[in-house]
């Protein structure tokens, strides 16, 4: 143990209106060198330009109370902001459900529902993952998507965040302090039990449940006895003050775990000379000796102490913690020294550079700045110490957060500042139903100033007011700092992730589950069956007024020894658990009249898929619904209960504290001190003046919008065009993208926690997903796609000629769609057939009549649509290399050019006639990259489809849908926006033009995963499928074979696959006398899953219809023979875009009987080594020469060069079966079924 010096004093005073409160200064009494700002730019005022912009979030911070404080002039900066700029509508901000921390934050940060964000709770759990496993919300992997600090990144700011929750799950480039790491636990050294007096009254169980430490002579609360708890005569001590009272000691130990690693001696003296005893004062010391003292304090004082954290990653690391003389009584009878946990800021600054010979941020923030800390509410809940001392702990986050706050922004002058403050929510929680009379169910509140629900008024009500105010002026005081630290009247958010409501009862959830019989015992841990839980059929996991319930499902879930829930009981078991909450009632007499409450504990409850849609105001819902990650059930308590405190075995029962959140965001009751909404307030450059309706996910596109950044990759808000500075002056545009549908009439699925799957897509629930953004977005809007509409489409499609997908898309309203190489899969004619059925324009500029070079009669380069009054101009552009990607024939008589100077050259003809509004929908994409999301690293964009936006940067061209690459794609290229998503409608695209002045200002692009989950269908257009499946289903339904397991492609087509490995061993097994297959991974266009059923089968059986969807082309078996060199030459085609980014994935090989390594001379592939393999990975294998003929079965459409084969077209000793594909597939898996293929190592690159 090592304890550093600080001799530090502190006083604080109590008011009846609130705290002031001084803590040590000491640690920050010199002002790093590298504080003093660059010449032009004074320290602490940057140059005010637009641009730069302060996003502040209190949580738990409600508008109303807001509003009232402010008209007291209470808080002058957001007096400020009320009156000069915008505030939300109806009392507050329409949030997220759950309204609770690890919900809301994300919500804000990212613009997403918790649907979409990842976390769903502050404590959840993930389908599929151990029973007994629980996740937290700001564990590393909750966050999911992009944070409005990354985008801003991306868009060239400099951000840093500042004790904004969840910024350490966000990982930027910039500094973030955000919360901090406990390296003890928190507690009093005593010798005297509480009884009430001065606020304490040591509650025994509360001690034992909370795990606070209780030092005392004879022990208390079940912990052992510490003699060194009571004041003995001192020895031993050098260098102290004079005491005119006998000087006493005592060992004031700080535990970590069993283990005294920080504790300090106590020096306990009469300082007074006045004749009579009078101890008044404790110096502290991890010695003996006052030299080495680190506090000389008086009744009511503070010292902060750094020590040096001893064992685990910090090791040696620097911490601290606070001590406080809680209670010195002059004759010593009582005395109580209460310390706060050991503490250290979580920090990182990737590119900091360093100060005062310190590399190490969050090193040097320990060291340097004073100890951070915030609220415990467990010390007063156990009445260990006072309220004031609560209250003062909590005020001492601004201490020492306020000087670090304008560190960072004065060395590292961000262009966005997100800064978070905690003491709001941590003193609502504590105190607010405490000076609330009446509870929003019309009856007077028992807990009104009467902690002890005993009846008897504490008397107390004006001062924890006066702490609630506190609260809110240090938000104020911290907003000041804020905005005075970025620049001169900066655009400011001011927001909070939650409202709140007055509580004091506590419901165990998990004794419902014991009464229905699903568990044995009680929980005595959130989210987590007790010890010894013999049942386990489901569980709890709660966080404020919401509760989830997960089921032990068989099938999705691992038993680990408990029992199940079988699928087909599934739907009854939920039903049963939402009749058991929804009828509780409360048996208890709280009010004191010796009557039975009888209210209602359960507002209202959620299943799953009903959680897509929770009000959260006036024609408004909220997203919970996460495929792997929401509960079964959802349950919201009525106020004034909630979930957390409870006690095991007891439905309801006195929670302690006073406050709570989480309840269904559009409970509000202002007469009842209720209120669900958040704050939303905003001021500053380039915000407006009045009111706005605006919801959580609203905050980071308007904000993205005034900043000029890419908005957060997943939002799924709109820009708020009210709160905007001359808002009039901007008309929005708004359109819908997608693109790769390839006739996907039904869903298909999406990996999600744990390798469960959840569908996404389909064409009768993307219609409804459609409208529902069309509804949210203003005015009118666009549908547009990228290409590859039909091809490689499932039986009910494709066996009908793709009519289907036609007419869906016709439904849905599709406005334009640019050509894919797959819309030339069965040649012109049925293309033409497709036009002429189709209600909307097919687009290309560069498809030419190759004898004339004139765009043929049936190709249309670009239309013009008008939306909200702006002319609109889309352009359309095929894939130059369409030709080599489709059967030979296909696209014979034309010529497809290269696109960016066709698309460039109908661009001027548009601007020409004053369409500056400019879209373009081309069949190209990325071949790889990815945007920041939560901890995950960005990784940098390349494909060809930037080459082609390179070229257009000069024109007045504004955003791009892409394809043909299924990837999630979103970027700025340039000025440019690039959005693609994945195929088969997995996911779309929304972007939100704002048009000024008849040319874009700023467009924003969102991707939205189309997950099903709680989404009807809608009826029209699944009529269409409807009648698809009914002309097809006699073929399509019928079993062929079983499998083991999934069978997947790799989704990258850059790797082996065991889906690659099932087709060519089937094609190999047709052909005995062959010595290997060779098929490409992009005539691979689905993967083979258990689960669901496709058409009513049992789970892993195999359908004709599932294996068409496999193999839709109807291509045909080719036998060739190649030497090796050939070989070596068609290997390195198929590994080349594994090398080079720009080049097709689906020519990647997927081989049997052969084995070939390679690796790549930057964009060059080289084959390795090549090996036969006839029995199989693993057996015996014969190296194949330059020299070595290779006889081998392909497709058809590899032999006439597609794909970049050129070389399979120099073959010899062709033969040409014409076995179809599909079938020689289909016979192979009734022949082995059950079919187990598996990635073994038959193509490795090195």
């Amino acid at each position: 143990m090592s304890i550093q010096r600080a001799a530090v004093f502190a006083t604080a005073l109590l008011t009846s209106s609130g705290l002031a409160l001084t803590l040590p200064t000491t640690a920050v009494a010199t002002t790093p060198a590298a504080l003093v700002a660059p010449a032009g730019h004074p320290a602490g005022h940057p140059d005010g330009s637009a641009g730069k912009a302060v996003f502040f979030a209190a949580d738990g911070m409600r508008q109303d109370i807001v509003e009232r404080y402010a008209a007291q002039g209470q808080l002058p900066t957001m007096r400020s902001l009320l009156r000069s700029g915008v505030k939300a509508s109806g009392n507050g901000l329409l949030t997220q459900a759950p309204l609770n921390t690890g919900a809301g934050w994300y919500t804000l940060a990212t613009g997403a529902w918790p649907g979409v964000a990842g976390s769903t709770n502050n404590t959840f759990h993930s389908n599929g993952a151990a029973f007994t496993s629980r996740v937290a919300a700001f564990d590393p992997g909750t966050l999911q998507v992009e944070s409005i600090a990354q985008s801003a990144e991306r868009g060239g700011l400099k951000v840093a965040q500042v004790e904004w929750a969840g910024g350490r799950e966000a990982s930027i480039n910039g500094p973030t302090i955000d919360y901090r790491t406990f390296h003890s636990g928190r507690g009093v050294t005593t010798n005297f039990i509480g009884t009430g007096e001065d606020q304490l009254w040591d509650d025994a169980a509360m001690i034992r449940s909370l795990g606070v430490q209780f030092d005392h002579p004879d022990g208390y609360a079940g912990l052992d006895p510490f003699p060194g708890a009571a004041p003995t005569d001192a020895t031993g001590w050098t260098a102290v003050p004079a005491s005119y009272s006998p000087a006493k000691e005592l060992r004031m130990r700080v535990l970590d775990g069993s283990t005294d690693s920080y504790g300090l001696n106590a020096y306990v003296y009469d300082s007074t000379n006045n004749h009579r005893t009078d101890y008044d004062k404790v110096l502290l010391s991890p010695t003996r000796s006052g030299a080495d003292a680190v506090g000389n304090l008086r009744k009511g004082q503070w010292a902060d102490v750094k020590v040096k954290i001893s064992g685990g990653d910090l090791d040696g690391k620097t911490a601290g913690f606070l001590v406080k003389v809680e209670s010195l009584s002059a004759d010593l009878s009582k005395v109580r020294l209460f310390h706060t946990s050991v503490t250290r800021a979580i920090a990182s600054w990737p590119n900091w550079s360093g100060d005062g010979g310190f590399t190490d941020f969050a090193e040097f923030l320990a060291v340097k700045f004073p100890t951070s800390t915030a609220a415990d509410f467990a010390v007063v809940e156990a009445g260990v110490v006072s309220e004031d001392t609560y209250v003062e702990q909590g005020l001492a986050w601004s201490k020492a957060h306020q000087p670090m706050l304008t560190y960072v922004a004065k060395k590292y002058r961000p262009d966005l500042l997100l800064v978070g403050f905690p003491t709001t929510d941590e003193f609502s929680h504590q105190f607010l139903g405490l000076v609330t009379k009446r509870l929003p169910n019309e009856v007077r509140n028992p807990a009104y100033d009467d902690v002890n629900l005993d009846h008897r008024a504490d008397h107390r009500a004006a001062q924890r007011e006066g702490y609630l105010k506190a609260a809110y002026r240090e938000a104020d005081a911290t907003l000041k700092l804020a905005r005075s630290l970025v620049g001169r009247d900066p655009t400011t958010f001011v927001a909070s992730d939650h409202g709140f409501a007055p509580q004091f009862l506590a419901v165990d959830a998990s004794k419902v589950l014991v009464d229905l019989g699903l568990l044995s015992k009680p929980q005595t841990s959130n989210c987590r069956p007790a010890t010894g839980e013999t049942i386990g059929k489901a569980k709890a996991c709660w966080a404020g007024g919401t509760v989830q319930i997960y089921l032990n499902l068989a099938g999705r879930d691992p038993a680990g020894g408990l029992q199940q829930v079988a699928v087909a009981d599934e739907a009854s078991t939920i039903a049963q658990i939402k009749a058991a909450f929804l009828a509780l009632k409360d048996t208890e007499d709280w009010t004191g009249d010796g009557k039975a409450e009888g209210w209602q504990v359960i507002d209202r409850a959620f299943t799953k898929a009903e959680s897509r849609y929770i009000p959260n105001g006036p024609n408004s819902t909220a997203d919970m619904a996460h495929p792997t990650r929401t509960g079964d059930l959802v349950v919201f308590s009525a106020v004034p209960y909630q979930f957390d405190a409870a006690t095991p075995g007891t439905l309801v029962a006195p929670s302690r504290f006073f406050g709570q959140h989480g309840y269904v965001p559009d409970v509000k009751d202002l007469d009842g001190n209720t209120n669900m909404r958040a704050t939303f307030i905003a001021g500053g450059q380039g915000v407006g003046r009045g009111t706005v309706t605006a919801r959580s996910i609203d905050l980071a596109p308007t904000l993205s919008f005034l900043l000029g950044i890419p908005e957060p990759e997943y939002s799924q808000g709109t820009v708020l065009r009210k709160a905007v500075s001359g808002s009039g002056r901007y008309t929005p545009v708004s359109i819908i993208g997608l693109n790769d549908f390839h006739g996907q009439l039904e869903a298909t699925s999406r990996t999600y926690d744990n390798s469960l799957t959840s569908p996404v897509g389909g064409a009768a629930r993307l219609a409804t997903m459609f409208d529902e953004e069309a509804a949210r977005l203003p005015g009118q809007e666009l549908i547009l796609a990228g290409g590859d509409n039909v091809g490689a489409s499932p039986a009910n499609s494709s066996l009908l000629e793709d009519r289907p997908t036609i007419d869906v898309e016709n439904a849905w309203g599709l406005d334009a769609t640019a050509y894919g190489n797959h819309e030339f899969d069965y040649g012109v004619a049925r293309l033409q057939a497709h036009q002429a059925r189709a209600h909307f324009p097919f687009l290309a500029t560069n498809i030419v009549d190759a004898a004339t070079g004139r765009t043929p009669s049936w190709v249309t380069p670009s239309v013009v649509f008008r939306v909200n009054g702006v002319r609109v101009g889309v352009i359309g552009a095929a894939l130059e290399g369409t030709p080599e990607l489709v059967s030979a024939g296909a696209t014979a008589g034309l010529k497809f050019l290269d696109e960016g100077p066709r698309i460039k050259a109908e661009s001027e003809r548009l601007r020409k006639r004053g369409v500056t509004v400019q879209v373009v929908v081309i069949h190209e994409g990325t071949a790889s990259g990815q945007n920041a999301a939560g901890n995950t690293e960005a990784v940098p964009w390349d494909g060809p489809i930037l080459t082609i936006a390179d070229q257009l940067q000069k024109t007045t061209v504004d955003a791009m849908i892409v394809g043909h690459t299924h990837r999630i794609s979103n970027l700025m290229r340039g000025r440019i926006l690039v959005t693609e998503g994945i195929n088969a409608g997995a996911s779309y695209s929304v972007l939100q033009m704002m048009v000024k002045n008849g040319d874009v200002a700023w467009v924003g692009g969102a991707t939205r995963v189309a997950k099903t989950l709680g989404v009807e269908a809608r009826a029209d257009v699944q009529a269409i499928v409807d009648d698809a499946n009914e002309q097809t289903a006699v073929l399509r339904n019928q079993v062929i074979g079983t499998q083991v397991a999934d069978i997947r492609r790799d989704p990258t087509r850059l790797s082996e696959s065991a889906m690659g490995n099932l087709v060519a061993d089937a094609m190999r097994a047709k052909y005995p006398g062959v010595d290997a297959a060779y098929t490409n991974s992009g005539g691979l266009r689905q993967d083979l899953l258990c689960s669901p059923p496709s058409a009513g089968e049992q789970a892993c059986e195999i359908t004709w219809g599932e294996m068409f969807a496999v193999l839709p082309f109807g291509n045909r078996t080719v036998i060739l023979t190649l030497t090796g060199a050939q070989l070596r030459q068609a290997f390195e085609n198929g590994f080349s875009p594994v090398c080079n980014a720009a080049i097709a994935t689906g020519r990647f090989p997927q081989v049997s009987g052969i084995r070939a390594t390679y690796s790549c001379d930057g964009t060059t592939p080289e084959v390795t080594g090549m090996w036969k393999t006839p029995n199989g990975i693993g057996g015996a294998e014969t190296p194949i020469g330059d020299a070595d003929q290779v006889r081998l079965v392909t497709n058809d459409f590899m032999w006439t060069g597609g794909d970049g084969y050129t070389v399979f077209t120099q073959a010899t000793n062709v033969a040409q079966p014409g076995d179809d594909l599909l079938e020689v597939s289909i016979d192979y898996v009734a022949a082995n079924s059950p079919v187990n293929p598996a990635v073994e190592g038959r193509i490795v690159k090195q």
